[in-house]
């Protein structure tokens, strides 16, 4: 990772003297962030008497659902305490970390018509958490007696948003729980006694979610499911891309740095220096002694990026990657970051999470994605990066995400299995013969802003453009010439072009040339950072040991 200092504090330094607020991202402390997915289709239902799944669906408790008859089995979901009724085929393949089927679970817990739901939450300490809010009923369901005569029992039956919007002779409303994405059709009565800033009901939610019944739940357990998971990456300025990544449990959000350039996992702990200032810049901290599946490590963390250093001990936890889990991750908990500078008391971000190799891991940590290959958490050992233009991106665990790019992937082999590294054919600029140079290499880094290449080549590309460097080393062009030149990247015979609209941020009317020189002694020449991963979409094989890149859909 090449965190651009200057440029970022630029921007910071811009948003500061215009007393404007950032916008608000909503990433910290939200899972409501991380890409919602269809794991499974409800089949049908036809009727009550024919359909093991609805069977299962009309017992509003767990007594009942226990001694059913049918292959039934009682789930509470862990972070709401929503309980319901399910066929064992479904409960099979939901996830352990989120979801607990057994006969342990009838004590606390009734299904979620009968609104057994969480009201007010204590003060545990823990920011950005729900899922420490006490449980509280709100509302006692009255008995069924029959589908026909009772209007809880009908809207219960509706595993659909529409269904239940369209229930013209009964008083339904679909409800969706913000944090988990679970809905179910509930009475409308019932529905005016759920709190507001965990459910949200109204017909806006049917484009999104269909039912507990019908099984649209955010499901980690990718390797029982053989599905890939999203992360949100949000986006400030085209200049810092962060997600979320969730630590501990309880889980506490962190927003990181996803950042292929390095290959260690760290984020600032209780009592760190430097760290943020509360009314500016504030950071999640990570407190050891609030989290049940911390251990001790011990080992010393250091760290240097082309920004700086920050420093603290190992330790080992269970991380939280879109709902994919690993356990037993050995990651920094920093003491201090003063080495970053101003670049990251500003910065949006609390840490980094390194997705490179564990070759060039700080003590031979074995990487988040590694682990999560290892533990068989991801059906393919597979990423992929879509950086959005001053908007949401996305990046894909397990897989990658055909929607995001057009034509076909092509695939470059990795020069050696320590950064993302691969031969360059050569660099040029404009259609004519404006080599710059040729036979090179460069490695892809999602956690480098810009591109960077060597200073003098750099200022030989700068002087084809007509870039003119400022005080500060970087390079600034006209914002009204139309005619500035492409500029060509050839990677195993293809030519990969960003042209000025590419290649030029608009900032403050100031037109930055999105190139720095850096010499980098015994590393690639070239990075090819975030300016270039907005316009191709990046595959990254950790197996296979290659990259693929396609045009961004946009």
């Amino acid at each position: 990772m090449v965190d651009m200092y200057h440029y970022r504090q630029r921007k910071f330094e811009e948003s500061l003297e215009s007393s404007r607020t950032p916008p608000d991202t909503g990433v910290q402390g939200s899972h409501s962030n991380l890409a919602l997915k269809n794991l499974k289709t409800a089949k049908t239902i036809q009727s009550a008497e024919s359909s093991p799944d609805l069977t299962c669906a009309l017992l509003l408790s767990s007594e009942d659902c226990d001694s059913s008859g049918h292959d039934c089995t009682w789930c509470l979901e862990t972070h709401t305490g929503l309980g319901a009724c399910m066929p064992k085929e479904v409960a099979d393949n939901l996830p352990d970390w989120s979801f607990k089927c057994d006969e342990d679970s009838s004590e606390k817990y009734t299904r979620i018509q009968s609104t057994n739901l969480r009201a007010s939450p204590p003060d545990t300490g823990v920011q950005g958490s729900h899922s420490n809010l006490a449980l509280k009923n709100l509302k006692t369901a009255k008995t069924t007696q029959s589908a026909e005569s009772s209007p809880d029992f009908m809207c219960a039956l509706l595993t659909s948003s529409e269904d239940c919007d369209s229930a013209l002779d009964h008083d339904c409303t679909w409800c969706l729980e913000t944090h988990t994405g679970l809905g179910a059709c509930l009475p409308e009565e019932m529905a005016d006694d759920l709190p507001d800033w965990s459910f949200k009901c109204d017909k806006d939610s049917s484009e999104k979610y269909t039912s507990i019944q019908s099984t649209n739940l955010r499901v980690s357990a990718a390797r029982k499911l053989q599905d890939s998971e999203n992360v949100i990456i949000k986006d400030y300025m085209n200049a810092q891309y962060y997600g979320l990544v969730s630590i501990g449990k309880p889980g506490k959000d962190f927003k990181v740095v996803f950042d292929t350039g390095s290959s260690n996992l760290w984020v600032p702990q209780k009592g760190c220096t430097h760290c943020g200032i509360p009314i500016i810049g504030k950071k999640e901290k990570y407190d050891p002694k609030e989290s049940s599946t911390n251990e001790e490590d011990g080992a010393k963390f250091d760290i240097t990026y082309g920004s700086g250093s920050v420093s603290g001990t190992f330790a080992l936890e269970t991380i939280d990657l879109g709902g994919l889990e690993v356990k037993g991750q050995r990651f920094g908990m920093i003491s201090d970051a003063g080495g970053l500078g101003v670049g990251y008391t500003m910065a949006k971000f609390d840490g980094i999470l390194g997705l490179g190799f564990t070759s060039i891991s700080i003590d031979g940590a074995t990487t988040v994605f590694e682990n999560a290959i290892d533990q068989s958490v991801v059906p393919e050992p597979i990423f992929a990066f879509y950086l959005g233009d001053e908007e949401d991106g996305e990046l894909t665990f397990g897989g990658y995400d055909e929607s995001k790019f057009v034509d076909d992937l092509h695939w470059v082999d990795l020069m050696s299995a320590t950064y993302w590294e691969i031969e360059l054919d050569g660099v040029s600029v404009g259609a004519d013969d404006g080599a710059i140079q040729a036979q090179t290499s460069g490695i892809v880094d999602s956690g480098t802003s810009l591109i960077t290449g060597p200073k003098d080549l750099i200022t030989k590309l700068a002087e084809n453009v007509g870039a003119k460097a400022n005080i500060v080393g970087e390079y600034t062009v006209n914002c009204d010439d139309e005619s500035l030149p492409d500029i060509t990247f050839t990677i195993d015979g293809v030519d990969y072009t960003l042209s000025a609209k590419e290649y030029v941020i608009e900032s403050g009317g100031m037109c930055l040339f999105a190139f720095m020189g850096l010499d980098i002694p015994s590393g690639p020449a070239w990075i090819l950072g975030d300016v270039f991963m907005r316009k191709y979409y990046t595959v990254f094989d950790y197996k296979q040991e290659k990259v693929g890149f396609a045009l961004a859909a946009k």
